[in-house]
């Protein structure tokens, strides 16, 4: 970890008292800031009602001052100054469930949405594409730590992961000693 690279904390409020948005320590979490107040670029709303909670931080590991994040029904929004300000990165629209980087290629992204499945970004979220599981609603996903060519789990409402291993060509289902319930949280641990 570089010494220049802040440590950071989403935040977000129900009540709509507080911003939502990405609080940043750059002391270890001794002190913190928010970095937008001075330049007023909150991460805005798209419109008026827009849900402006964050759901998912995502940090790119090769470059100490750009990261993501994912609201839920405002998209993505990508920062290159360790949240400074914020520009509108995709998936505006959709009901985003989680977002990830892929290991050994932070330009690519990922996006679980809520009724649509899984989108990949190859180019740092300038444009996303569906790779499924289609139809299915995802509660949860994982990026494998120990792959850098694409291999995902989804947690699946419905009692079942899905597994692909080739970057959403084609998926597997596991439901063999699940419960009969949303999966809520999938981890992959590295090799």
């Amino acid at each position: 970890r570089r010494s220049s690279e802040p440590t950071l904390a989403a935040s977000w409020s129900r009540s709509g008292t507080a911003p939502s948005g990405v609080t940043r320590s750059t002391t270890s979490g001794n002190n913190w800031d928010r970095p937008w107040e001075a330049s007023a670029s909150l991460i805005p709303a798209r419109s008026e009602g827009d849900d402006l909670e964050v759901i998912s931080l995502v940090l790119d590991p090769d470059v100490a001052d750009t990261m993501y994040v994912a609201q839920r029904t405002t998209g993505v929004w990508k920062s290159t100054n360790a949240g400074a300000t914020w520009s509108a990165a995709g998936m505006d629209g959709s009901v985003i469930k989680g977002l990830q980087v892929r290991p050994g290629t932070p330009s690519v992204l990922y996006a679980s949405t809520a009724t649509s499945g899984v989108y990949r970004s190859a180019n740092g979220g300038a444009s996303w594409t569906g790779i499924g599981p289609a139809g299915q609603t995802t509660a949860t996903f994982a990026v494998s730590p120990s792959a850098s060519t694409g291999v995902l789990y989804v947690g699946v409402s419905g009692a079942w992961v899905d597994r692909t291993e080739d970057d959403g060509a084609r998926w597997s289902s596991a439901r063999t000693g699940l419960a009969a319930s949303t999966v809520y949280s999938v981890a992959d641990a590295p090799a």
